[in-house]
């Protein structure tokens, strides 16, 4: 026999061997092999045995119980490298799963997206896509079917509180999503942010509408913008804020709390701490008293950072409890180019030592999320959110240099002119007065 043929031979004998002893100490390997042998060669029907081997792999990881762990197939492995490179097609909304209905649900549309100019709202449950109803389907197949080509259309169909039947919106187009993180309060007519509070005593307004790679770079700017305007108070406005990168939410927190400060930790099973981030050195913004503003649509890195400012004395946070998002979820590919396993593998902590997430039964009296400061809790009712989201819609719009809108009556919300406007946004108006004392 060649040589050749022996090594070959060989090698094949010791793979085997290594992979009956791995399957031998494995047991359920084993049963899992021999259910998808007897139904394969057993079932009256013609079975894919790949489609076998992909549901069963989602059936273990329904079991969890975490809507957040996710099989990613080999083609939906793919589109998913090109989320990452951010070179993808979108509608620009952010959503997560609705603990009732377990249907997808809108936490934030990006302004100025294509699903923001369609006119969806945070809250708005998608019932249908493209016709389909969501109820059986599950997060990735919901995502999966909202993203798509640049240029193709979706259609959604959403339930709205307040509303009694479902909202057919009209098609949306999928563009390529890129957007500023950090917006103000107007637009000029260059589309430039006012960060200045319309009659206030020089009240910064900022607001951080997802956290991505460049919103750190981009909070320092506006803030050394407020800095040359003579700003005495900061409000820092995550309400809305569905979150996105981890490392951008430690980025803006190094900007506003001292060096050496805690930030956040990553703690696994059984609470072991794997990684704690602190505030380095560098350029800090502390000389200026600040307020934050949550509220039930804030998570994940949105509630780390407000989570940080409130636990090391830097902000007052106003308005109502955040959504409670605190997994840490990693990216785990699979042998044979067989696709990714999503899996959630940690919990953030905030400084004081509480797990930000919230537990599946959880109650009002539990510890989780960013519960707003003594005194500082403005809930809103169900409508005036939605005036609010409607009024600030209409401030979010680039006003020609004639347009004097910030004074007139806004027809879409019943709004009160600029000088009132205060009374719509309650929570705004309870983080101005506190920045208001603080400035006296």
């Amino acid at each position: 026999m060649p040589r050749r043929n022996y090594l070959t031979i060989l090698a094949a004998i010791i793979v085997s061997i290594v992979c009956y002893k791995a399957a031998d100490r494995n047991p359920l390997g084993r049963s899992f092999s021999e259910v998808a042998d007897l139904v394969q060669r057993h079932y009256v029907g013609r079975v894919d045995r790949q489609a076998l081997w992909a549901a069963g792999v989602r059936g273990m990881l329904s079991e969890l119980g975490d809507p957040y762990s996710e099989y990613i197939n080999p083609s939906e492995a793919a589109e998913f490298e090109e989320i990452l490179n951010q070179e993808f097609g979108g509608i620009g909304i952010y959503v997560d799963v609705d603990q009732q209905s377990k249907r997808p649900v809108v936490i934030s549309p990006i302004i100025g997206s294509p699903a923001y100019k369609a006119g969806v709202l945070a809250g708005d449950v998608i019932s249908k896509i493209d016709g389909q109803p969501t109820r059986d389907m599950s997060y990735a197949e919901a995502t999966a079917r909202i993203r798509g080509k640049v240029g193709d259309v979706v259609h959604l169909t959403v339930e709205r509180a307040g509303k009694a039947e479902p909202i057919d919106l009209p098609p949306i187009e999928r563009q390529l999503i890129n957007t500023d993180s950090v917006l103000g309060d107007t637009r000029d007519a260059r589309g430039h942010w006012n960060f200045l509070l319309p009659g206030t005593p020089k009240i910064g307004y900022l607001r951080i509408v997802s956290f991505g790679e460049r919103t750190a770079s981009e909070l320092k700017t506006a803030i050394e913008e407020l800095r040359s305007q003579g700003m005495q108070g900061l409000v820092l406005d995550l309400r809305n804020d569905p979150g996105g990168l981890v490392p951008a939410a430690v980025g803006v927190c190094d900007l506003l709390v001292e060096k050496g400060k805690p930030i956040v930790s990553t703690r696994g099973r059984d609470g072991q701490v794997e990684r704690e981030y602190a505030a380095g050195g560098g350029e800090k913004f502390l000389e200026f008293p600040m307020a934050v503003l949550v509220n039930e649509h804030s998570a994940s890195a949105s509630e780390i950072v407000a989570a940080c400012l409130q636990d090391n004395g830097r902000a007052k946070i106003v308005g109502q409890r955040s959504y409670g998002k605190g997994t840490v979820q990693n990216f785990l590919p699979l042998s044979g180019h067989e696709g990714i396993l999503k899996l959630t593998t940690a919990n953030y902590w905030r400084p004081s030592g509480q797990n930000i997430q919230r537990p599946a039964e959880a109650k009002d009296s539990d510890q989780w999320g960013v519960s707003p400061d003594a005194g500082f809790e403005v809930k809103m009712t169900e409508e005036q959110f939605h005036k609010w989201m409607l009024w600030r819609r209409q401030r979010d719009r680039i006003h020609s240099a004639d347009d004097n809108e910030n004074q007139k009556l806004d027809d879409t919300s019943g709004a009160s002119p600029a000088g009132d406007f205060l009374k719509l946004d309650p929570p705004l108006a309870r983080a101005a007065d506190y920045l208001k004392m603080q400035i006296k």
